[in-house]
């Protein structure tokens, strides 16, 4: 058996270190590397936690044995490998698993995500059984929601094959249930044993006029250099407004504006650019930035690059950049203690202010880190303030208990041939659910795991997921084939509800739908995919169209399901500019084009109900959705089908058919048979010649792309 001494010998070698620091001393002093019990480690941020790991993961390589690490995001995939082959590389197979990946069975560490990992057992448990330990990292996820949800199944099927495990985290109350639970030893790291001090503190904003508070705060900070800052809020349109504030009062200029524009320029494809854009642009200049997910990802890119390299001095952001990824700052400031909602607010959890506080504190901005929450009245001063900066954490509990959630997971079972009450049973006995549960019955709480398993299995059955099928067990029927088959290849998640009514719509309707009125119903019976309107703007050709033909008079009902439909059919189908949708529909156009595409992959669904159903599905529909895929024309799909051929190369081409006099005088019909008409008439060397000449912006490779398109017609 290989010793302590020679596992810390193999770290130091593989990491370049000489000596261990204050939290990996810590849990090598505690022994664990000498038990095969499973842990969670808690230490702050940036105090060297994955090292703890890392030490048990060399014990584990030296004894020829795998290891899954996983974590909840794709963008931490990545970061991780490279860390990992810097390290093993040379000696030992590092595979970085998407989450579109199904089997992973040829490599020593496997960087992968919760679901992926939750996925492959259900399909080859013959191949996650192999895994000597897993390390889940960012624990702390199981407070969230959905990922939290996500994190108790990857826990339960590694409960259930029995792996070594050991949990990471930098934020989580220390509650003996989650420990019992999982049957492990906590490992404690106290915050002095992070790099960097991290100051908390607060901003006392409540006595300034609420116009003049965000000028306030720039110039306490401002005045005391506390930048780099990330300063978190709780919505996307009070990143831009905020930043926009900032930059006004700045005056100095951190990059120039034409640098910007150039960057900007290449991102895009031309020289117009969204209001978006142009006021992200405008901040840049000033050192202020914007970040959040309605932005393009190039241009996230290119914020988050220009914000390690000192040209953003502050960066306000949703809590996209609280998780994981690497993005360290002097400064994070809280600035919104709520998330707003129609129905109410609910503060944001201590643990995410804790996970935001984390980019804080880097030594190469000093040797202290600073977080800051933001009081704004008087009852934020006395009531919220405090909780954040005492650390009174949440407890973690389950999210699986949740009715949709519960559902999916029983159809998960039956897909993967888990298909017997049993088999069932089994599964959620094992879950942080049914620990919790059989604790609250032992407080006289009745519970019954089987009669709750029982009652949402009814459910299923009377939704028509699925039926039983005696001995044999639970078999779905065609609405849960297609349904489970769809979650687990796109990994969305959108409510049952959801395609049990997209399968209701379909009976009543007895036939394919491909038009706007469809369109409609998909955005209403799948809101997840809707878009909202631009801050605080409407547009009145939205709202006179849906006054007038669905006879809706109130205009706060003519919201995301109307203005996602209209711009979609009217602005994305119709292979309209970005700058053109935004001023049309008032909607961003980036996550519009992301919204088309979800509708797009729920017609799989749809077409494959129809089929289920025995229905005809016209060759329309195909189009339909493919100029839903695509963003384009009935004219356009030839050719935006190409690889290289864009939507933005093919609508220039289009526009020029559409207005150049000789088109218009000497060639009729489609797209194609202008061009292939022309092509036929003027000779491949005029054919190139007037693409290249009259249409700005396309290039030579592009215009080879539609030289290749027209021959094939020939």
């Amino acid at each position: 058996m290989v010793s302590s001494e020679e596992i810390k010998a193999e770290y130091f070698k593989v990491t370049g270190y000489s000596s261990l620091r204050k939290s990996q001393q810590i849990a090598y002093d505690s022994g664990y590397l000498e038990r095969d019990s499973n842990f969670i480690v808690i230490a702050p941020t940036d105090a060297g936690k994955t090292g703890i790991a890392q030490m048990l993961m060399s014990k584990k390589l030296m004894a020829g044995l795998r290891i899954a690490y996983l974590v909840p995001i794709k963008a931490l995939i990545n970061e991780k490998r490279d860390a990992f082959q810097d390290c093993w590389g040379e000696n030992y197979k590092v595979f970085p698993s998407s989450d579109r990946d199904v089997t992973f069975n040829n490599a020593d560490i496997v960087v992968t995500t919760f679901e992926t990992f939750y996925r492959n057992d259900l399909r080859r448990p013959d191949i996650t059984s192999t895994f000597s330990l897993v390390v889940i990292d960012e624990f702390h996820i199981l407070y969230d929601r959905l990922r939290g949800y996500n994190l108790e199944k990857v826990l339960t099927v590694i409960k259930l094959l029995n792996i070594q495990l050991i949990c990471l985290s930098a934020t989580f109350e220390i509650k003996e249930e989650v420990a019992e639970w999982l049957d492990a030893e906590i490992i404690f790291i106290p915050a002095d044993a992070r790099q960097v001090e991290i100051n908390h503190n607060y901003i006392d904003l409540s006595a300034i006029p609420k116009p003049r508070q965000i000028n306030a705060m720039y110039r306490s900070l401002e005045e005391r250099e506390l930048y780099p800052a990330i300063i978190f809020c709780t919505s996307r349109p009070y990143t831009k407004t905020r930043a926009e504030k900032f930059s006004t009062e700045s005056t100095e200029t951190i990059t120039p504006i034409r640098e910007i524009r150039e960057k900007f320029a290449e991102i895009r494809g031309g020289t117009s650019f969204t209001e978006n854009q142009s006021s992200l642009m405008s901040c840049m200049e000033k050192g202020v930035a914007f970040h959040h997910s309605q932005l393009r990802k190039e241009v996230k890119e290119y914020v988050e690059e220009s914000f390690r390299n000192g040209k953003i001095k502050y960066l306000f952001s949703t809590t996209t950049l609280a998780y994981g990824v690497n993005f360290p700052a002097k400064t994070v400031v809280l600035y919104d203690l709520s998330f707003g909602s129609r129905t109410g607010s609910t503060d944001v959890p201590v643990h995410t202010y804790l996970q935001m506080a984390g980019r804080a504190g880097r030594s190469e901005f000093g040797d202290k880190g600073y977080a800051y929450v933001v009081a704004k009245d008087g009852t934020q001063l006395e009531a919220k303030v405090p909780k954040y900066l005492e650390a009174q954490l949440e407890t973690a509990g389950t999210h699986i208990d949740e009715d949709d959630y519960f559902k999916k997971t029983i159809l998960e079972l039956i897909f993967s041939r888990k298909n017997k009450q049993n088999d069932i049973l089994i599964f959620f006995e094992k879950t942080f659910f049914n620990y919790l549960s059989s604790k609250e019955e032992q407080l006289f709480t009745p519970f019954s795991l089987v009669d709750t398993i029982r009652e949402k299995m009814v459910e299923l059955v009377k939704d028509g997921f699925i039926f039983n099928a005696g001995a044999s067990g639970f078999e779905l029927l065609p609405l849960g084939e297609v349904t489970i088959d769809f979650l687990f290849k796109t990994f969305k998640q959108h409510e049952l509800k959801s395609f049990f009514d997209l399968n209701r719509y379909l009976e009543s309707k007895g036939e394919v739908e491909y038009d706007f009125n469809f369109l409609y119903e998909m955005y209403k019976m799948f809101p997840e995919c809707t878009v909202g309107r631009i801050y605080r703007k409407r547009s009145d050709i939205i709202q006179n169209f849906y006054r007038t033909e669905y006879r809706i008079r109130n205009r706060n009902d003519i919201d995301k399901p109307e203005y996602s439909t209209y711009a979609t059919y009217h602005g994305w189908m119709q292979n309209l500019d970005e700058v053109q949708i935004e001023d049309r529909f008032k909607v961003n156009p980036h996550p519009l084009a992301w919204s088309a595409r979800e509708i797009r992959d729920l017609l799989i669904v749809y077409k494959e109900l129809a089929d289920s159903m025995r229905l005809d599905v016209p060759d329309e529909f195909t189009v339909f959705s493919d100029r839903l895929r695509y963003g384009v024309t009935k004219d356009e799909l030839p050719f935006v089908k190409i690889r290289g051929l864009g939507r933005d190369s093919v609508r220039l081409v289009s526009i020029f058919c559409r207005t150049s006099p000789i088109f218009i005088q000497e060639y009729q019909g489609s797209l194609l048979n202008k061009l292939t008409q022309f092509y036929q008439d003027r000779g491949e060397e005029e054919f190139i010649d007037v693409l290249k000449n009259e249409i700005r912006g396309i290039g030579d490779y592009r215009i080879g792309k539609f030289v290749e398109r027209v021959k094939e017609e020939l």
